[in-house]
């Protein structure tokens, strides 16, 4: 990750990473491990809906390092061995 965020900060680039299967807390442990100033954190709830992630204060862990985020609506997973589905924001059914 070090590698493509320094190449990205030599472009001008910020390098992102989505909310998802980690944690907020191991995003932010990555982010200061890799130790350089353009990364953050694009924040797509969906995402976390998608994955089984509860959603809740812990997420306030990431938020200073928040950069973007992501519209869209999601159903919790029915099936252990699948993810939720996806759907544009406000059309789950």
């Amino acid at each position: 990750m070090r590698e493509v965020a320094g190449y990205c900060k030599r472009n001008g680039q910020n390098f992102r990473y989505e909310t998802g299967q980690e944690t907020p807390i191991t995003l932010v442990r990555a982010i200061q491990d890799v130790g350089l100033d353009n990364q953050g954190v694009n924040f797509d709830l969906a995402n976390l809906i998608l994955y089984g992630r509860r959603i809740g204060g812990r997420h306030r862990t990431a938020r200073p390092y928040v950069q973007g985020i992501h519209a869209k609506d999601g159903l919790w997973p029915t099936n252990p061995r699948e993810l939720g589905r996806k759907f544009p924001l406000a059309r789950v059914r």
